[in-house]
């Protein structure tokens, strides 16, 4: 697989696992007083269990975080092989996929 092609299937992992637990996790939050919030799981997951709501929940918000990330290391990317001016090669497919899973590092110190 070429570098960029690596990138945007990492980018579309992240965003079909957020998606499918966007759509699993459907929470109604509702403001209760000043200083406290209830959800109210009404996605699929309430079948399962409270446990797996809240694992939807997080996992699609460590995802929407992770997703940012990935789109500025594509953007760094693209600038770095389109300078004005130099012939740069792309990096391997093992430093790309390297740089991947480095990327995952910031996000998971985040959760």
């Amino acid at each position: 697989m070429r570098s960029y092609s690596i990138l945007l299937l990492n980018n579309a992992f992240v965003d079909i696992i957020s998606a499918m637990c966007s759509v699993l996790g459907v929470a109604r939050l509702i403001y209760i007083g000043d200083f406290l919030q209830l959800y109210v799981y009404v996605g699929a997951c309430s079948r399962i269990g409270i446990w797996f709501c809240h694992l939807c929940e997080t996992v699609h918000t460590y995802l929407v975080c992770h997703s940012t990330v990935v789109l500025l290391h594509s953007f760094c990317f693209r600038l770095y092989i389109l300078r004005e001016g130099t012939m740069v090669a792309a990096p391997s497919a093992r430093a790309t996929i390297l740089t991947c899973v480095i990327l995952y590092c910031p996000t998971v110190l985040m959760m």
